[in-house]
């Protein structure tokens, strides 16, 4: 399987997929799309337009594919507390999005502090 990709450009996806069927195969697989506008004049006058990457692919390969094992199974309809140690909880980048916040969630505290008329250092 190969993994170069083709860009097509087109109005909208209906009007490429005959074509992509045909240079490429029915088991042609769209890595990417996007909507845009072009043409006109100072944004005027666009029109809409479909941009899609596609690579050759293989039905049988796609499915014979093998996922990660999950660690645990997640029942999204089971009400009961999750049975999970911290360490298993624990995501570095939630983490990391909690170390970004702090500094502004102390400058909160700090203000829930002061008397209503006081302005902090640096907002003027």
């Amino acid at each position: 399987m190969t993994t170069e990709t083709k860009t097509y450009r087109g109005r909208t996806l209906e009007e490429l997929l005959p074509k992509i069927r045909a240079e490429i195969g029915a088991d042609a697989v769209i890595t990417h799309q996007r909507e845009g506008l072009i043409g006109g004049i100072g944004g005027f006058f666009a029109k809409r337009c479909v941009e899609v990457e596609v690579r050759a692919g293989s039905l049988r390969a796609e499915l014979n594919q093998r996922a990660l094992p999950a660690k645990r199974i997640f029942d999204a309809y089971d009400a009961s507390p999750i049975e999970a140690s911290p360490d298993e909880l624990r995501n570095p980048v939630i983490d990391a999005m909690i170390a970004q916040a702090a500094p502004f969630a102390q400058m909160l505290d700090a203000a829930e502090d002061r008397e209503p008329g006081h302005r902090f250092e640096g907002f003027e």
